[in-house]
């Protein structure tokens, strides 16, 4: 196995690969395409000079980098071979890694993402062909890495110079400004040292590794493959991060800014563990609430796909999505199902006739189930025709008159009512359907709500705000739920 700094090696050289996407973010949210493009060109001519000059020195350079880093003997010539191709790859891989960043500046992240799968794809057969069909070793493996890379550049490249949002390169119609480049740099040096920081450490711990035998580089070359996994949710989170808020500070929308960062901040620390804590302790549903940016306006910014990547890791529980929306297509249903999601479940005052009977067959086709939820003073008689045909009827029972002033609610006293006749009509059209109620329930106030006969019960605060815990949540909760189910009679 070659030695991993074929990767480190490239990082180190490439530290100035994105430094142009926090000004560029910020003129987009401003609006203003002339200065969005100086920047495009100003950076982006000057990094791809850079890296040229950065190939050439890894080119010329890697042997003695190599003997300083003391590679072993035997794998002295194929990793050799290795890196001259790979640093000869450096200006695709700078270019396709500039170029996304400015079109996810831009507000696109899903084009990046539909071109990274076809270099994958790409550097997979190329892999294939060269290195069994060709027997071409570690240079077919590296010359596939590289072919693959310029790929991608030259597609992204053209996928930026036709979208009419003034990114376009072309070195025939340049605005190099020398102010964007020092403004640019003003902006790169700080993450840029902090970078060849990391770096040049993980190149000299992989200098005492070379030290020690074919066994530990292997070893620490799988140990380093583990962690740059794990670390690319938080990684991609902070660029995300970045991103909005550049725009939203050109936009002077400092807000929006302050509520990204705290919901960031939540679910790279906190959700993955709250889930896997209250998973462990025994629910039996993972239910995700996510909102657009109509509805529910303190909640704008939570939930979708990000949110259910980030903790279908942790649990093999049915995770459901609740989505507050007035619209839903089919990318959005696609996305949660490919993250993990087992149900989606939509307001039924926002979707009813056709729109809703398509949503049901797009959820069909990814394998999920549907449900609806009856908003807080929603009437029943807005799902008497779909109730057939879904698999949960959600009744949200929050009060508006009892709260201790905290977002701590309490439930409805009128909604028993309307349980019991959804209770009634679901038992007569469409038994399979589940009644679900969530809202202000706690464990010292369910009793009433579970006399319903509901199958499912939502909870929230009653778990994660418990004061003693989590876990001590869920059992006080599932005590409550078994002691009411037993006094009524229920299954």
């Amino acid at each position: 196995m070659l030695p991993h700094p074929a990767e480190k090696l490239q990082n180190f050289f490439g530290v100035f690969l994105q430094f142009h996407i926090g000004v560029d973010s910020v003129y987009i949210g401003q609006r203003d395409g002339q200065k969005a493009k100086q920047v495009v060109d100003t950076m982006f001519t000057a990094v791809m000079l850079l890296a040229v000059v950065m190939a050439a020195a890894g080119w010329f350079g890697t042997p003695a980098m190599l003997r300083g880093m003391r590679t072993q003997p035997e794998h002295m010539e194929a990793a050799t071979a290795y890196l001259r191709i790979i640093f000869l790859g450096l200006p695709g891989i700078t270019g396709y890694n500039t170029m996304t960043g400015a079109i996810r500046a831009s507000g696109d992240s899903r084009a990046p993402l539909l071109f990274l799968a076809v270099c994958t794809a790409a550097n997979l057969a190329l892999d294939l062909l060269a290195v069994r069909a060709l027997g071409m070793g570690v240079e077919g493996a590296a010359c596939a890495t590289v072919l693959a890379q310029m790929l991608s550049f030259l597609l992204i490249l053209g996928y930026a110079n036709r979208r009419p949002h003034g990114l376009r390169y072309n070195v025939r119609d340049l605005d190099l400004s020398w102010r964007m480049l020092v403004r640019g740099l003003g902006y790169a040096i700080p993450a840029s040292i902090q970078q060849c920081a990391t770096s040049a450490g993980t190149l000299f711990l992989q200098t005492v590794v070379n030290g020690l035998g074919g066994s530990a580089v292997t070893a620490y070359t799988i140990g380093c493959r583990i962690d740059s996994f794990a670390a690319a949710p938080i990684v991609n989170i902070g660029q995300a991060l970045t991103i909005f808020t550049s725009q939203n500070l050109g936009a002077r929308q400092q807000d929006r800014v302050r509520e990204a960062k705290r919901y960031c901040l939540l679910w790279a620390f906190c959700i993955g563990g709250a889930v896997k804590a209250a998973a462990d302790a025994g629910v039996d549903y993972i239910h995700s609430d996510a909102a657009d940016m109509y509805d529910l306006k303190n909640m704008q910014l939570m939930g979708g796909h990000q949110i259910i990547e980030g903790i279908r890791p942790v649990t093999d529980k049915p995770i459901e999505c609740h989505f507050y929306t007035r619209e839903c297509d089919r990318l959005f249903i696609e996305k949660i199902a490919a993250a993990g999601c087992n149900m989606l479940i939509l307001p039924a005052e926002h979707f009813i006739g056709a729109p809703l009977a398509y949503i049901m067959n797009y959820c069909h086709e990814f394998g999920m189930k549907i449900g609806l939820t009856l908003g807080c003073y929603t009437p029943l008689c807005f799902v008497d025709e779909s109730i057939y045909d879904i698999d949960r009827l959600q009744i949200v029972i929050h009060g508006v008159r009892k709260t201790d002033g905290k977002d701590n609610w309490d439930w409805r006293r009128s909604s028993i009512d309307l349980i019991k006749r959804a209770r009634a009509e679901i038992n007569e059209k469409n038994p399979a359907c589940d009644l679900a109620v969530d809202g202000g329930l706690r464990w010292n106030n369910m009793d009433p709500v579970v006399a319903c006969d509901p199958d499912v019960v939502i909870l929230s605060s009653a778990v994660f705000k418990d004061s003693e815990g989590i876990e001590a949540g869920v059992r006080k909760c599932r005590r409550s739920l078994d002691e009411a189910a037993e006094k009524y009679g229920l299954n």
